[in-house]
């Protein structure tokens, strides 16, 4: 491919000042990255009723060169889990037609190197798909940050009921030039699933986030000794061993930011929130010391928190759990950021005992590596073999 100046990216996303999730942090950051990087970016967000396109122009607005709002199918924040379904298969099927879709096709005829469609969730694909279909010369990627079949469960067991998410997905890697994955676990994993398709399958790291550039340096007090924020669903994670390791040293002052089933409660020297506004989180996670991520216990996938304050001064401490926890310990160790330990009272324990006497030194660690430029360079550039 010759060099890619102007790019079209699309994604399902959320009202930044009203709500959000993991998957709208990467996408802005991926956007930061590629647009430092000197490309000319064309942001197509696809929207949920209610959502106020004049935050998301506010917002994403000074990340891109242009964003362009359409009215999702989908419906995500509105519509039962069964009707959105039912509508992914529509999609799937027999391409939706979407507002706005004849302006940005004419953008791609014109104008456009290359048009990226950021899942999960699939409605970007589905816009994507008839883009292609419109402006058949421009080159389409789809970059999957999480998996539509194997989303949550264990990649070893698929379950019936999910039989029919697997030959949606099948159908969805059928339509792009390349498929690239947020990590190379996740890849490996997908390849192995999808072999007709591995040949186009690559991979990206998670970049840090861009509003923690300017925390790298300096002193500070923390408020917090200890921090975890995102759901906590027994499903999928195990944070009792965190919490009662915690509860045990009233020395320990932790924050809990998120929801979830467990039954935890706040204590003494343990605070507990529920989900609360993006920058109230990152004022958060910027006065914690040490930031825990716990992985999913049924799934390859990793929490992309787990990067998300890689470019900050916390320490970050990975709880393994899981099936994976070997082959995700062996992709994260060689970025020389993250401390492990196992998902057990002792373990833990153990390790924020460490971590209170030495902690982790920003300025000696070559945080390149998981930038959003590098990241974002990487994107544009088709992502690494694996």
């Amino acid at each position: 491919m010759s060099q890619i100046r102007n790019i079209v990216f699309v994604s399902y996303i959320q009202d930044p000042y009203r709500s959000g999730n993991s998957t709208d942090i990467m996408t802005a950051n991926l956007l930061r990255g590629m647009s430092a990087n000197g490309h000319r970016i064309t942001f197509v967000a696809i929207v949920d009723q209610g959502c106020d396109p004049g935050n998301l122009e506010r917002f994403y607005g000074a990340l891109v060169d242009r964003v362009i709002c359409v009215p999702g199918r989908l419906n995500l924040a509105n519509e039962t889990k069964l009707t959105v379904f039912s509508r992914v298969i529509r999609g799937t099927v027999f391409p939706y037609r979407y507002a706005q879709l004849e302006e940005v096709a004419e953008i791609c005829r014109r104008s456009c190197d290359l048009l990226i469609a950021h899942a999960n969730p699939p409605e970007a694909q589905f816009f994507c798909r008839r883009l292609k279909q419109m402006a058949p010369r421009v080159a389409y990627w789809q970059y999957w940050s999480d998996p539509f079949a194997y989303g949550g469960i264990h990649p070893d067991r698929l379950p019936v009921k999910r039989w029919i998410h697997y030959f949606l997905e099948r159908r969805m890697l059928s339509w792009p030039d390349r498929v690239i994955y947020g990590t190379r676990t996740l890849a490996m994993i997908q390849k192995k699933k999808f072999p007709r398709f591995a040949e186009k399958m690559r991979y990206i790291d998670v970049p840090y986030s861009f509003s923690d550039e300017g925390s790298q340096s300096g002193n500070r007090e923390y408020q917090y000794f200890c921090g975890y924020f995102g759901l906590y669903d027994s499903s999928c994670r195990n944070v009792f061993p965190l919490y009662r390791a915690l509860k045990k040293h009233p020395e320990w002052k932790m924050i809990i930011v998120g929801s979830g089933d467990s039954e935890i409660v706040s204590t003494d020297n343990i605070e507990l929130h529920g989900r609360v506004p993006q920058a109230e989180i990152e004022f958060f996670e910027q006065n914690t010391q040490v930031y825990v991520v716990v992985l999913n216990h049924t799934c390859v996938q990793i929490p992309g928190k787990v990067f998300y304050r890689t470019g900050g001064r916390s320490t970050i401490l990975v709880v393994l759990d899981g099936d994976y926890k070997t082959d995700i310990k062996e992709y994260l160790e060689p970025f020389q950021r993250f401390e492990f330990c196992d998902n057990t009272e002792e373990s833990i324990e153990a390790k924020l005992r460490q971590l209170s006497v030495s902690g982790f030194n920003r300025e000696a660690w070559d945080s390149q590596p998981l930038s959003p430029v590098q990241v974002g360079q990487d994107l544009v550039t088709g992502g690494k073999p694996c």
